[in-house]
C-alpha cells in the first residue's frame, strides 16, 4: 500500500458513500486490504420487482482493485446461508470471473462493484427468500454457468455449435474465415460471426479467460454436445493439449 492508493481507494469510498450511506472503510492489517463495511441498504428492481433491503457486509478491496483484481465480499450478519452461492473461504460468489471483468472493465470502481455486481447478488437472494426461486436464472460459478455465459455472449449460439465457436475464440488459426459459419446459417463465416468474434477477443484477452473457457470446454465435450462440428477432432485435441499447457502460465494476468 503506498499514499496513492490509499487516497484512491478513500476517494472512491465518498463517491460510494453518497450512493448507500451507513458503510464505514478502514484499513485490514491482516488481509493487507482497503476494506468497506457496514449495512449496505439498497433499492433495486427486475421486470417490475422491486426489493428493498439491507445486509450487513465486509468488502476486502485490493490496493491495486482494477478489472482484474476485484474485491471479495462477505455478508457477515449470518443471513445467507453458505450454501448459497458462496466459495469455500466464506466469501459470495458474485459470478465468473469473466461476467465480473466485464461489468468493470468500463467503469471500474467502488461504486460500480457495488451497483452491478454486489447488489444485484443481494438482490437475487432477498427474491430467492420472498419467492423460492432466482430471478435472473440460476447463473453461478459452475461450468453450465460458463456455457450460458459463452451462449449469451454469442448471440444465444445453441450448444451443439459453441464447442466449434470457443475452440476459434481462443484459436483461430483451426479454422478459415471464408469457410461456412460455424453457427450453420451456410454463410461465410466473415459475413456472420467472425466481427462478433473478433470483439469478444479484443475485449476479454486470453490470460483472462482461459481458465472459464477450458472449463466450459470440457463441460461440453463430456455432455457430448456436439452436432456435425465442423472444427476436426484433431484439432479439438490440439486446443485442448494448448490451452491446458497456457493455464500453466500466470493466470490474470494482463
Amino acid at each position: 500500500m503506498n499514499e496513492e492508493q490509499l487516497s484512491a481507494l478513500t476517494n472512491q469510498f465518498n463517491l460510494l458513500d453518497k450512493i448507500y450511506p451507513g458503510l464505514e472503510y478502514g484499513i485490514d492489517t491482516e488481509q493487507d486490504c482497503f476494506y468497506v463495511a457496514g449495512v449496505l441498504f439498497f433499492s433495486a428492481s427486475y421486470r417490475g420487482i422491486e426489493i428493498k433491503d439491507s445486509y450487513l457486509i465486509k468488502v476486502n478491496v485490493p490496493w491495486d482493485f482494477n478489472e482484474y483484481h476485484h474485491p471479495v465480499s462477505y455478508e457477515i450478519g449470518g443471513r445467507i446461508p453458505k450454501n448459497f452461492h458462496h466459495y469455500k473461504a466464506g466469501n459470495l460468489c458474485l459470478g465468473l470471473y469473466t461476467s465480473i471483468f466485464d461489468k468493470l472493465i468500463d467503469d471500474c470502481t467502488l461504486l460500480s462493484y457495488f451497483r452491478n455486481i454486489l447488489i444485484p447478488y443481494l438482490y437475487a437472494f432477498s427474491y430467492h427468500e420472498k419467492y423460492k426461486e432466482m430471478p435472473f436464472g440460476n447463473y453461478g460459478h459452475d461450468k453450465d454457468a460458463m456455457i450460458l455465459y459463452f451462449r449469451d455472449k454469442l448471440n444465444g449460439i445453441s450448444s451443439d455449435r459453441l464447442l466449434d465457436f470457443l475452440i476459434y475464440m481462443y484459436s483461430p488459426n483451426v479454422y478459415g474465415s471464408h469457410r461456412d459459419c460455424l453457427c450453420g446459417s451456410k454463410r461465410p463465416l466473415r459475413q456472420c460471426h467472425l466481427q462478433l468474434v473478433l470483439a469478444l477477443n479484443k475485449r476479454y484477452p486470453k490470460a483472462l479467460f482461459k481458465h472459464d473457457l477450458l472449463n466450459c470446454v470440457h463441460q461440453l465435450s463430456e455432455q457430448d454436445i456436439r452436432c456435425n462440428s465442423m472444427i476436426s477432432k484433431k484439432n479439438t485435441r490440439l486446443f485442448i493439449r494448448t490451452i491446458t499447457r497456457d493455464l500453466k502460465s500466470d493466470l490474470y494476468t494482463k
